[in-house]
């Protein structure tokens, strides 16, 4: 049976502008939030909530999934003492301006908030969010992978339910990899080597786009690589270490590749960089598990012709992936009704009729564990892959992301930054290792700015 490929929830998938600034208004937004957190959990406690009157609780959820009222429609069928408002507030950052401007007035904010996997730190940190452990998260947390439970616990709280996500691979077009004679590469390595095969074969062709034009994507090779560029220590004080060795292992690897012209540095996600792909100038794309769908929309010429491989490895012996995309669904602090708002949190993220749904109608990539390891979502094809399975590679590798990587609770300056300096140094054949080191001062400069205490 052909079933379109995972697709991201569309928003937390590229780097999105810069947002508000999270700590313009730092120290009254937290007290504000926590001060609405700690109201909440008295209700929790009081929990009545209106779920044991006649008429229906109504709680609003915010969320950019498209269709997603199909899944309301089932939640409220088996919920008949809950109404949904389902409300689409904007895309990615648009919606988080919203949120924070909801938050900052002290009315306006939903119940419930789909809030993408690498931003919801800079909510938690606010205290904004709701702790759903005791409200029936607890429970499900073996059905999720590790890797994606951690993104939304911390300190034996849980602050939301992991809702898809986008482990890394590469797709490739496997008629160009046939025709020059290149295996799979299992290192960086071979991949190296690939890429010198690929170019004097085909000299009007590269392997793939160095793509640092896309922070997120950054992220993801750090991520992969063993590098840990932050870590919360505390509400007010972060670790910062952008330059770490293991980032500056993937710094200098494609300062190699650029400087021996064995990779392109074109900006990604614009028609020329699509139409390269198609007509093969770029063989293959580093990219995440809704990267296909994101591509055949743009790829007439050459549907058909793509495969997909696991990312090649720094260790053969210790395999590692990462992470790029994904969302949660959280509760805020400030509902009024905690227990219908987890309970449709849970059923969003957790229920596996959901999960199904999700898969078959929206196309994302599943973090339930029992739906990724399920036949018919293994031996899905598309045409696309020409025929073949293909998410069994990406299954793999979501099974391969470390638990411990923590995102900044302002990412979308890193992002911003990251994506400003390495860009440059990519297109002008610099050191991507000494753009780092900007990189590096830029965020600890910024940090400081923003009220916290730096550790390097």
């Amino acid at each position: 049976m052909e079933r379109a490929p995972a697709r991201p929830c569309r928003g937390e998938e590229h780097d999105m502008p810069a947002m508000t600034r999270l700590a313009d208004d730092r120290g009254g937004s937290r007290r504000a939030a926590l001060a609405l957190a700690g109201g909440t959990a008295m209700a929790v406690a009081l929990t009545t909530s209106g779920l044991a009157q006649s008429a229906p609780v109504e709680i609003t959820m915010w969320s950019w999934v498209p269709n997603l009222q199909e899944q309301i429609d089932l939640f409220e069928e088996r919920n008949p003492d809950i109404d949904v408002n389902l409300v689409n507030a904007g895309q990615g950052a648009a919606q988080y301006m919203e949120l924070r401007n909801a938050i900052r007035a002290g009315r306006g904010a939903p119940d419930v908030v789909q809030i993408a996997l690498d931003t919801q730190p800079t909510f938690q940190i606010t205290g904004a969010l709701l702790d759903i452990g005791l409200l029936g998260a607890n429970e499900v947390a073996d059905d999720f992978v590790e890797w994606a439970w951690a993104q939304v616990s911390a300190g034996g709280a849980v602050y939301g339910i992991p809702w898809d996500s986008g482990p890394m691979g590469i797709i490739y077009r496997g008629d160009i990899f046939d025709e020059v004679g290149i295996a799979e590469p299992a290192t960086w390595d071979e991949f190296r080597a690939a890429a010198e095969t690929l170019r004097a074969e085909r000299p009007d062709a590269y392997i793939t786009t160095a793509a640092f034009s896309a922070g997120a994507w950054t992220i993801a090779l750090f991520w992969q690589a063993g590098a840990r560029p932050f870590e919360m220590i505390d509400e007010t004080t972060i670790r910062i270490t952008m330059n770490s060795p293991e980032a500056r292992q993937v710094a200098d690897y494609w300062t190699g590749l650029i400087a021996d012209d064995l990779v392109d540095t074109s900006a990604i996600f614009n028609t020329d960089w699509y139409s390269s792909l198609d007509r093969g100038r770029i063989a293959s794309w580093i990219t995440a598990a809704w990267g296909p769908s994101l591509l055949s929309q743009f790829t007439s010429d050459s549907m058909g012709s793509w495969r997909a491989m696991p990312l090649p490895q720094w260790d053969a012996a210790a395999p590692a992936a990462s992470n790029w995309g994904g969302s949660t669904i959280a509760v805020m602090g400030s509902t009024e009704h905690p227990e219908a708002a987890a309970r449709l949190a849970l059923f969003l993220g957790a229920d596996t009729d959901a999960a199904q749904m999700f898969i078959e109608r929206q196309g994302l990539f599943p973090v339930l564990k029992e739906r990724l390891a399920s036949d018919s979502f293994l031996d899905a094809t598309m045409e696309f892959y020409g025929g073949v399975s293909y998410n069994q590679v990406f299954a793999s590798a979501s099974e391969l992301i470390d638990t411990s990587f923590e995102w900044s609770p302002f990412n979308d300056h890193v992002y911003q930054v990251l994506s400003s300096e390495l860009s440059a140094a990519a297109a002008n054949g610099g050191d991507l290792s000494e753009a780092l080191d900007r990189v590096q001062e830029e965020l600890v400069t910024y940090a400081r700015a923003q009220g916290f205490t730096v550790v390097e």
